[in-house]
């Protein structure tokens, strides 16, 4: 190994970004099961003059290590507000971690981000959050054969054991939970439960308008944060983040995997599945050029997994079964459109219904991931 010291600086300037952004092609051979993401959605993000709602409530500063000039890893550190006006718990963050395996370099972005969150008056770092609770998040802790499915992290093995020599602590473990069109579909049983369910309760199951983003982010914005806000960590999302989400989402969403529960015509329940767009993005090498482009076209219509990446239920109708009925309904519909997987994720560990759910539908745990956290120096 290269005995050069470490130099970790932040980023200044668009070359500086350029270097964050592709370093993550120096740590995975293109025979890993990593996925590329798009750049243009990283650098819309990371520039405050482009106007990404996370930018509203939150500061970032990213940082890159070096040794004779070459980079060997990055880390972002973020000062979320609208996490410390939840909690007020002295919580920063950090994300977008890539390294080598060199001990030496996690340990100094680890030291760099925890200077910037320090003078700052926070008194711990916790993630990988990319960049907050309501994205991607965690560390892979297992199945590193596996490809990722969309917006789900995926990381070398020895980063678990990079954080451990760095005195970033294990606090959480998330869940990922798969269902296979050869192996899990629904019993008969399984469904008379949930149309007894449906008929009992006088359940409505409408798809989502996703031409009618606005008013559909209204009611997403509202269930998901008392929906969520029970669980640890949850931060609400704001009037402006929930629009920009369904808008995003238009393009990327099946419209039959989006739905929302009523009962009296009053919204109680929302699930989202979305397809497993890194089924695209493995070909596109992190950029949309025009030959992309027709790339992506083609590789769309082979796409053949998704991702239910919220499913959530208002306080006053839980234990109702309204939980299984739109899992159950999701994995039909997903049946019915050809699909040949569907991962339910993430699941924190604590939350014990989702997971009974998930075990009674007879949905195997597959994958799990680590949330960490450590002290900053002189709290």
């Amino acid at each position: 190994m290269n005995s050069a010291p470490v130099c970790v600086e932040p980023v200044k300037d668009k070359k500086g970004l350029k270097e964050f952004l592709r370093f993550p092609w120096s740590v995975y051979p293109k025979s890993s099961p990593w996925v590329p993401p798009l750049l243009s959605d990283l650098e819309e993000l990371f520039d405050p003059a482009r106007g990404h709602p996370f930018q509203q409530h939150a500061e970032m500063q990213l940082f890159v290590a070096r040794r004779d000039g070459t980079p060997v890893g990055r880390i972002a550190a973020i000062d979320n507000q609208a996490h410390t006006d939840v909690y007020h718990d002295g919580v920063g963050f950090f994300g977008f971690f890539e390294c080598l395996d060199d001990h030496e370099a996690a340990a100094a972005l680890f030291a760099a981000a925890e200077g910037w969150l320090s003078q700052r008056g926070l008194t711990s770092m916790r993630g990988p959050m990319n960049p907050s609770i309501n994205d991607s998040v965690g560390l892979l802790l297992d199945d590193f054969a596996g490809r990722p499915v969309i917006e789900m992290p995926y990381n070398p093995p020895y980063y678990p054991e990079l954080f451990a020599r760095c005195g970033v602590q294990q606090i959480k473990t998330l869940y990922a939970y798969v269902a296979r069109r050869d192996v899990n579909n629904p019993t008969e049983k399984q469904v008379r439960l949930g149309e007894a369910v449906r008929k009992r309760y006088k359940i409505v199951l409408r798809n989502a308008r996703v031409k009618d983003a606005e008013n559909e982010a209204a009611i997403l914005e509202k269930i998901y944060r008392e929906a969520w806000s029970e669980l640890w960590g949850a931060v609400p999302l704001t009037k402006e983040e929930a629009v920009y989400l369904t808008k995003k989402l238009t393009s990327l969403a099946d419209e039959r995997m989006v739905l929302i529960a009523s009962i009296d015509d009053e919204p109680v329940g929302f699930a989202m599945a979305i397809p497993d767009w890194n089924q695209v993005l493995r070909h596109l090498n992190g950029r949309l050029t025009p030959f992309n482009a027709l790339k992506a076209l083609w590789y769309r219509r082979k796409m053949d997994g998704l991702r239910t990446m919220a499913l959530g239920v208002m306080a006053d109708h839980r234990r109702k079964g309204i939980e299984a009925l739109m899992t159950l309904e999701m994995f039909k519909r997903a049946l019915a459109a050809g699909y040949q997987y569907m991962e339910v994720s993430w699941v924190l560990e604590e939350n014990t219904q989702a997971i009974n759910v998930l075990t009674k539908l007879g949905l195997p745990r597959y994958r799990s991931y680590g949330l960490y956290e450590r002290a900053l120096a002189g709290s």
